[in-house]
C-alpha cells in the first residue's frame, strides 16, 4: 500500500471538501439557469424577482466557499494541496460573483436596450456552468477520470474564445450604435461582468489542470 493511501485511511471525512466544491458548482448551475430565464424576460418586474434567486444562490455559495476555508484548517490531510483546494474554492466563488454582479448592475441600471448579445453571451455563460458542474462531480475520481476532466476544461478554453469574440463584436455594435453615453456605459458594464465570469471559469480549469499534473 502506497503512503497517501494509508493516510486517506487514517483521516475520517476526507470526502468533504469534495461534497462543498460540489455544492459550488451547483449553484452555480443554478444561477447560470435563472440567468438564461433572466435574459429573456419580458419585463423588469419579472427580472427583478429572477435576480432574487441568483442572489440567493450567490448567498449560499459564499457560506460554503467560508465553510470550505474554515475546514481547511481544521484538516491536517486533504485530498490534494490545501492551498490548491483554498484556491479552486476562491475563484469558483469568482464567477459566481461575477456572475451576480452583472445581473445587480441590469436591475440597478435598467439598460433601455436588450439586444442579442445578452442572450448569447447568457447562453455562453450557462454552458461554462455546465462543464464545470461536470469537472467537479470529477474531482472524486480525478485519477480515473482525467480524459473526462480535461475535456471538460478544454471545452471551457473554446467557449471562453467564443466569449471574446463575442465581446469584441459587442463593443463594435456599441460604439458604432448608441449615441447615449449613460446607456452605453450600461450595457459594458453588463457586458464586462459576464466575459469576466467567464475569464474566471477559464482560471479555475487551469486549477483543475494543475491539480492533475501534481497528482500524475
Amino acid at each position: 500500500m502506497k503512503l497517501n493511501q494509508f493516510f486517506s485511511f487514517l483521516v475520517p471525512k476526507e470526502g468533504k471538501f469534495y461534497s462543498l466544491l460540489n455544492q459550488q458548482a451547483d449553484l452555480l448551475l443554478e444561477a447560470t439557469e435563472h440567468l438564461l430565464v433572466f435574459a429573456t424576460a419580458a419585463n423588469w418586474e419579472d427580472r427583478e424577482r429572477i435576480y432574487k434567486q441568483i442572489k440567493l444562490c450567490e448567498t449560499n455559495a459564499d457560506k460554503i466557499t467560508h465553510t470550505i476555508f474554515s475546514e481547511l484548517n481544521k484538516t491536517f490531510i486533504t485530498p490534494f494541496d490545501r492551498e490548491d483546494i483554498h484556491l479552486l474554492a476562491s475563484t469558483m466563488d469568482d464567477v459566481m460573483d461575477y456572475v451576480d454582479s452583472s445581473i445587480k448592475q441590469c436591475v440597478l441600471y435598467k439598460p433601455k436596450t436588450f439586444t442579442n448579445f445578452i442572450v448569447d453571451i447568457c447562453n455562453l455563460t450557462h454552458q461554462t456552468a455546465q462543464c464545470l458542474h461536470t469537472a467537479f462531480h470529477l474531482l472524486p475520481q480525478i485519477n480515473k477520470s482525467t480524459e473526462k476532466l480535461l475535456a471538460a476544461c478544454t471545452k471551457v478554453n473554446e467557449i471562453e474564445n467564443k466569449t471574446d469574440d463575442l465581446y469584441e463584436n459587442f463593443l463594435l455594435e456599441l460604439f458604432e450604435n448608441e449615441k447615449n453615453p449613460i446607456e452605453l456605459i450600461k450595457r459594458k458594464e453588463i457586458m464586462s461582468s459576464l466575459e469576466e465570469a467567464i475569464d474566471c471559469a477559464e482560471d479555475v480549469t487551469d486549477i483543475i489542470k494543475s491539480i492533475i499534473v501534481k497528482l500524475a
